[in-house]
């Protein structure tokens, strides 16, 4: 019979450093901010939103979407009608104030 010993640090320690390389790190503020980024001329509901960045749930999107409203980051700039929700929702877009003022300075200030 042999015994094989590890230490749990040496898991974590490696499993934490494979998912920071993976790219996965990035906070869903982040996320958003740099989908819409590169979405420029379309807006999304929070459910196109949630599917495109392929989150678990959709109220993981909720505060970084009105944070980012807030700051002014990101605003509003139409609604539809949601056949999932049965309601109408919002369209979210990058703010033209955002990018002509700068205001997308840092990460961290998200």
């Amino acid at each position: 019979m042999y015994y094989l010993f590890f230490s749990s640090a040496d898991f974590k320690g490696q499993s934490f450093k494979d998912f920071i390389e993976s790219g996965k790190a990035k906070t869903n503020s982040d996320r958003v901010l740099e989908f819409l980024q590169n979405n420029p001329d379309s807006a999304f509901s929070q459910s196109q939103l949630v599917a495109q960045l392929r989150l678990a749930r959709r109220s993981s999107i909720c505060w970084p979407i009105n944070n980012l409203c807030r700051k002014g980051i990101i605003e509003i700039v139409g609604s539809y009608y949601d056949s999932e929700t049965n309601r109408e929702v919002g369209a979210y877009q990058i703010s033209k104030q955002a990018i002509s003022e700068s205001l997308i300075t840092s990460k961290s200030e998200l």
